[in-house]
């Protein structure tokens, strides 16, 4: 299989911390709880809708700065329109914390993605991409992403369709279809440039990739699809994100945005709780506070399940393991999980296969 990419989440995880220490100060400016709770938790939720938090080839402060006030005027007009109709107007005191959460969250953000362009201008952090199209226009592109290690995508190889014997790097040659090309090179995402008169589809090349899970891209104008407000830019050039049919339709659309808003909802609401679980297992279980372990969920494709620790160091359950784990409060950074989109709060839960422990094995 491609690599899975350990860090995909980094990002998410970066943006939404940034957040809940907002929320936390803003909690702390105001006497009125549940009011800029219902406000916070509404602007969470739009910002969450709008992708503020998705992983992206460009950050950009000034361009998401829009939807970020976009989403605190959002969330302040649903507390006041509630705590109106309930007969406890408080419209000062979540004004007051809508301020502060803005200040703070924009701080944050802006640090978040200093933070990230660092890494991946500086660290050399990013996904090991294969270019996938013809020989000119795959150069091309395999060129541009190595000049430009801020969009976080770092080329491996260059694989051409319609000649399965060969595709090029920089400096060694992989051998095989597309297939090979990805296992050989621990490739965590694959980007298609591959024009319409490649004797292999599109289509062909994008199911390939996301078997073996890697993120897919392509060049918008090889698809034939029109500019639209999800497209990115490699540079000059347009790119989209592949996605399947299922993760498409209407059910699968309706199941996400349900996760995404009571799992951010929860989040916030019991965000004191969830601090001093992780003090009381702290002080019981040392570190670390939270246990990872390989599960395997959409597509199955890998992940860590995130649960509290509840075990000492020979093994034994004590006092507080046993209560979190008696309450299930030991599976509260689950929400966490949901959140990133490694599993949903319906359906069956992530369960182990013999690829999830190799990985944990290889892995640590």
């Amino acid at each position: 299989m491609g690599a899975a990419d350990p860090h995909r989440h980094v990002v998410t995880v970066l943006l939404v911390t940034a957040d809940l220490v907002a929320t936390a100060v803003a909690f702390s400016w105001t006497g009125q709880l549940r009011s800029v709770a219902w406000a916070l938790a509404g602007v969470l939720a739009v910002r969450v809708a709008s992708g503020l938090y998705r992983t992206r080839l460009r950050f950009s402060y000034a361009h998401d700065l829009g939807r970020a006030f976009a989403s605190v005027a959002a969330g302040f007009a649903v507390a006041v329109a509630g705590a109106t109709v309930l007969g406890t107007p408080h419209t000062r005191e979540i004004a007051i914390g809508m301020l502060v959460f803005l200040t703070v969250s924009e701080i944050g953000r802006g640090l978040v993605l200093t933070l990230v362009r660092h890494a991946r201008r500086d660290l050399g952090h990013g996904l090991r991409t294969v270019v996938v199209g013809s020989r000119d226009v795959g150069l091309d592109v395999f060129s541009t992403m190595r000049s430009h290690p801020e969009l976080g995508l770092l080329p491996v190889a260059v694989a051409d369709p319609a000649r399965s014997g060969e595709g090029r790097t920089a400096a060694v040659a992989a051998r095989g279809p597309l297939a090979d090309v990805i296992e050989e090179h621990h490739a965590q995402a694959v980007l298609l440039a591959q024009d319409d008169a490649c004797s292999v589809p599109l289509a062909t090349s994008a199911t390939i990739a996301d078997g073996l899970g890697c993120s897919v891209l392509y060049l918008r104008r090889a698809s034939g699809s029109r500019d639209g407000s999800d497209v990115e830019r490699l540079r000059a050039l347009p790119v989209g994100r592949h996605r399947d049919g299922a993760a498409q339709s209407p059910s699968r659309r309706a199941t996400r945005a349900f996760d995404l808003i009571v799992s951010t909802g929860a989040l916030v609401f019991l965000l004191p709780l969830i601090a001093i679980v992780a003090l009381a297992v702290r002080l019981e279980c040392g570190s670390p506070v939270i246990a990872r372990r390989w599960r395997v969920g959409r597509a199955g494709e890998p992940f860590r399940l995130l649960t509290f620790t509840s075990t000492v160091d020979d093994g034994t359950i004590g006092p507080v393991g046993r209560v979190i784990r008696g309450t299930w409060l030991d599976e509260l950074p689950q929400l966490w999980n949901v959140l990133c989109g490694d599993m949903s709060l319906l359906g069956p839960r992530p369960g182990r296969s013999a690829d999830a422990q190799a990985s944990s094995a290889d892995r640590g």
